[in-house]
């Protein structure tokens, strides 16, 4: 019952909808009668009738006595920036035709257009919740350095990234050579493996210190962060990526009894202090 309430569109919401209506981009206040169960073709669009100054993009929205939203938009045939010859509005204005009637069939065009306008600048949904996700990423273009960085960037804001693309040579699982099948050199190649020269984008991550709160050094922070967030976005954009942490200083030293040592990149005691550099991943987002 409560979920059905949150859905209605009560009067306490159509007088905030009424009084708020001109802040919305057109498409948000279509999807926000859609949630509240009004689909975009019980709407009815039209453009305000007149040639003054358009401050906004929507003028109004108000309900009929139908309960139906009628959105008014400084656009149309019948606004300052119509498409129409003006001799039409002044033959209107003269008498030479009935202006109410010259209103109403315009303003009916209007109606029509406006709305076939809107849908085809809504993106329709998709019913795969995969196939959006895929199509939001490659739109998105997130193998371009440029957004590589901001992404990395957004998700450890306390980083100063790098990122770089680099050639790389890959290595490949051979196909096993079939005798009296098989051409070497065009289909198949000796040996179990075989190298071809390829791109990695590489990302460094820079840090002051090494730590992000007591007991929790950022390479343990780091990779939990890129698997809740950065890896489920890269997943099939085939991207071969290393990302290298760097901490300019450290504060601490290898121990066996220390528990979340990371060992290998610690520094002995007495050595001294110098940058760290840790691999956090290299290879493709599976």
């Amino acid at each position: 019952m409560a979920e059905e309430e949150h859905h209605t569109l009560t009067p306490t919401i159509k007088a905030q909808l009424r009084r708020e209506a001109w802040r919305f981009d057109i498409h948000a206040l279509v999807a926000l009668l859609e949630h509240y169960g009004v689909e975009l073709k019980d709407v009815v669009i039209k453009g305000h009738c007149g040639f003054e100054s358009q401050p906004r993009f929507i003028r109004s929205l108000d309900f009929d006595a139908n309960d139906t939203p009628v959105i008014t938009l400084y656009f149309g045939l019948l606004g300052a920036d119509s498409i129409l010859p003006t001799y039409f509005f002044r033959m209107a204005e003269s008498g030479i035709f009935n202006e109410l009637h010259f209103h109403q069939l315009v303003g009916f065009l209007d109606r029509y257009l406006l709305k076939t306008w809107l849908k085809g600048l809504t993106m329709q949904p998709i019913a795969n919740r995969l196939q959006q996700e895929t199509w939001l990423r490659s739109m998105q273009n997130l193998a371009s350095l440029a957004n590589l960085a901001w992404l990395f960037e957004l998700v450890l804001p306390e980083f100063q990234v790098r990122i770089e693309r680099i050639e790389r040579t890959m290595s490949h699982q051979a196909r096993p050579a079939r005798v009296g099948v098989s051409k070497i050199g065009h289909e198949m190649i000796l040996g179990d493996r075989f190298s071809i020269p390829g791109y990695c984008h590489r990302v460094t991550l820079i840090a002051d210190e090494e730590f992000y709160k007591p007991g929790q050094p950022w390479h343990e922070v780091v990779p939990k962060r890129c698997d809740a967030y950065i890896n489920p976005l890269l997943q099939g954009l085939d991207i071969y990526i290393e990302i290298w942490l760097v901490v300019r200083s450290t504060q601490s030293w290898v121990t066996l009894t220390k528990s979340g040592n990371y060992l290998g990149y610690e520094r002995l005691k007495g050595m001294e202090n110098q940058y760290k550099k840790v691999l956090i991943h290299s290879g493709y987002i599976r």
